[in-house]
Formats: structure tokens, C-alpha cells, sequence
């Protein structure tokens, strides 16, 4: 079990390989209802995505993928990957964000590198790279909406989202 409690909490939100194929169908259903929503919004996800691939998150200004959150992607992404080349109506994209700090330039930038060093550590799992998809909202949609140290170290992660095949 992981030591840091963001990694824990993430952790216990994750399903058994068991149940991911009826998640993501779940998620199928609910995509196939909001089709024509742009990509860059965020009711385009749900908290479904976290129990398939652990939400990974990140020190300041960091894009080291901590041990912890490593065990998380190599426990998860095989089953995940597998079910998702088999469904062939859907794909992940690897969404990087960023804390409040920095200008927008420079989080959009980072939360890109972040999204490509998770979808770099998945990529064993990934039988086609046409199935990821890596985005950047930078500090665009924060999970927590304070100007604090806790709050900033909630909004520095890597999130998974599923979407429908283009």
C-alpha cells in the first residue's frame, strides 16, 4: 500500500480487472448521451475514470512519477488497455494539470509534460498508441478551488479520462 495519503487515496478508489469492463461500459453509456459536448469540457467526466486508472499526482513543479503512483499505473493499465482495445468504440486520454501557480503558458506546458511521462510509463500496456490521447488543461479545472498548499498539491496531477472513438 502506498505511504503518501493522496497515493492511498487514490489507490482505494481503484477497481478489480474483475469490473473493469462493466465500468467502462458505464462510462460508454453516459458518453453515448453527451456526444456532442467539446472535449475540453469537464462534464465530459466523471469520477467512473478514477476507479479504472489511478489519478497521479505531483510535487511543485515536478514531473517525476513517484514509486508509489508506478505500482498504481503497471496494477491498473494492463486490464484497462486490454479492455480497451477489445471494446474498439473508445479512447484514454491522459490529462496533465497544474496548480494555480506559474503563468498559463508555463502550466499548460508542464501539465503536457506530466500527461507524457504517465502516458510514457503506460506505454508497454498500450497495444496502439492511436487509443491515447495526451491533452494539457494546465490550471484550468483545479479539483480544489482554494489558494492554499493542500489545494495546490491536489491540482498537480494526471488524470484518465475515457472517451468515444472519433
Amino acid at each position: 500500500m502506498p505511504k503518501s495519503p493522496l497515493a492511498i487515496f487514490s489507490a482505494q478508489k481503484l477497481v478489480s480487472c474483475k469490473i473493469v469492463p462493466e465500468k467502462m461500459e458505464a462510462i460508454h453509456k453516459r458518453l453515448l448521451k453527451i456526444k456532442d459536448v467539446n472535449i475540453a469540457e469537464s462534464k465530459l467526466r466523471d469520477k467512473t475514470n478514477d476507479k479504472l486508472m489511478p489519478v497521479i499526482h505531483f510535487d511543485f513543479d515536478q514531473i517525476k512519477i513517484k514509486p508509489a503512483y508506478i505500482k498504481l499505473l503497471r496494477q491498473q493499465s494492463s486490464c484497462v488497455m486490454k479492455a480497451l482495445k477489445s471494446r474498439n468504440d473508445m479512447i484514454i486520454q491522459i490529462e496533465g494539470h497544474a496548480d494555480e501557480r506559474g503563468s498559463d503558458e508555463y502550466n499548460m506546458a508542464l501539465g503536457h509534460r506530466r500527461a507524457n511521462i504517465v502516458a510514457n510509463a503506460i506505454k508497454a500496456y498500450l497495444p496502439d498508441s492511436s487509443l491515447a490521447r495526451i491533452f494539457s488543461f494546465g490550471e484550468e479545472f483545479p479539483l480544489i478551488r482554494l489558494s492554499n498548499k493542500s489545494a495546490w498539491g491536489k491540482n498537480r496531477r494526471v488524470e484518465f479520462t475515457l472517451l468515444l472513438k472519433p
